[in-house]
C-alpha cells in the first residue's frame, strides 16, 4: 500500500485534490521572488516545495518532480540566509537580524524544510554547512499566534553544529535544557539524534521509531494530508543518515509517517 492509503488518507481533503492549485501558488511565488521581496515569500515558496513533495511521498500519483523542486527550495533557503535580499527595505531586514530578543526573527520554520530538503539531496551538503553556519545558540523559534514547543528550535541548532564548519558556543549548555524537559517527544527525538552523532545504531532506531510512535499517538485532528507526517522526525531520521546511521527497519504505517530519500526518489 501507499502511504496515503496506509494512513487512512489523512486529512479532509485527497492527497490529489488542489495539486494544480498548489502548483500554480508556486509558479506565483516564483514570479515574485525578485521582484517583491518578502521574508514570507521566500519561507511560502519553499513551504510550497516542500509540499508537493510531502503530496508525492503520500501518493505517488501526484507527479513532480522532486529533484528540481528539492534543488530549488535549496538555493532559495540558502539565498535566504546568507545574501541581503532586502536590499534598503529595513522592514524586512529586521527579520533577519541575529539580535537576541528580536521578536521579528524569522528563521526556524524556513530553516527546518531547508534542512530536510538539503539532507535528502546527496549534492547540497556544501549548502547545508552555508545555513548552518547562520545559527547561534541563542534563537528560539519564529513567533507565531499558537505556541511552539522551545526545544523544537534547539533541536534544528543541536542538528546544525554538526553540520557547521566551525564550533557552536554554548552548545553543551544548550543541549542540557532536553534532559531537564518533562516532555516526551522533543527528548526522543534528541535522543536519537544523540545516538546517530555517537554512531549508536540500535539507539538511533529505537528512538526514532518511538517518536515516530509518539508523535502518532498525539495526532488530533488534521486538514491538510501533510499534517499526518512527522516533520521533525523525518528531519532527524535524514540527519542521522547524514552521519551513517542506516535506514531503520519500520512497519509500513510507521514508515508511511516519514519522507525519506527513497520516498520520493531521490535514491
Amino acid at each position: 500500500m501507499i502511504p496515503h492509503e496506509l494512513l487512512g488518507r489523512p486529512g479532509r481533503d485527497d492527497v490529489l485534490t488542489g495539486k494544480e492549485i498548489l502548483l500554480d501558488s508556486i509558479r506565483k511565488d516564483e514570479a515574485l521572488l525578485h521582484k517583491d521581496n518578502t521574508a514570507y515569500g521566500y519561507y511560502s515558496l519553499v513551504d510550497g516545495y516542500w509540499q508537493a513533495i510531502a503530496y508525492h511521498h503520500l501518493n505517488p500519483a501526484f507527479e513532480i518532480d522532486c529533484r528540481g523542486f528539492a534543488e530549488r527550495a535549496s538555493d532559495v533557503t540558502e539565498e535566504y540566509f546568507t545574501t541581503s535580499w532586502w536590499g534598503d527595505d529595513k522592514d524586512e531586514r529586521i527579520h533577519l537580524e541575529k539580535t537576541p530578543g528580536n521578536a521579528k526573527l524569522e528563521w526556524l520554520n524556513i530553516f527546518s524544510l531547508g534542512v530536510q530538503l538539503m539532507l535528502l539531496l546527496d549534492d547540497r551538503h556544501h549548502q547545508l554547512t552555508s545555513i548552518c553556519n547562520w545559527v547561534e545558540c541563542w534563537m528560539e523559534p519564529d513567533y507565531e499566534a499558537m505556541a511552539v514547543e522551545p526545544l523544537r528550535a534547539k533541536l534544528y541548532i543541536s542538528i546544525a553544529a554538526s553540520f557547521r564548519t566551525e564550533p557552536l558556543e554554548g552548545l553543551e549548555e544548550m543541549e542540557a535544557r532536553f534532559a531537564k524537559s518533562r516532555k516526551k517527544q522533543p527528548k526522543l527525538l534528541f535522543q536519537a539524534w544523540d545516538a546517530a552523532r555517537r554512531g549508536d545504531q540500535a539507539t538511533f532506531d529505537k528512538n526514532i521509531v518511538d517518536a515516530i510512535k509518539n508523535f502518532e499517538k498525539r495526532l488530533g485532528e488534521i486538514i491538510a494530508p501533510w499534517e499526518a507526517l512527522a516533520f521533525d522526525a523525518s528531519v532527524v531520521l535524514a540527519a542521522g543518515r547524514a552521519l551513517g546511521m542506516k535506514l531503520p527497519e519500520m512497519e509500513p504505517r510507521i514508515a508511511a509517517r516519514v519522507i525519506t530519500a527513497e520516498s520520493v526518489g531521490l535514491r
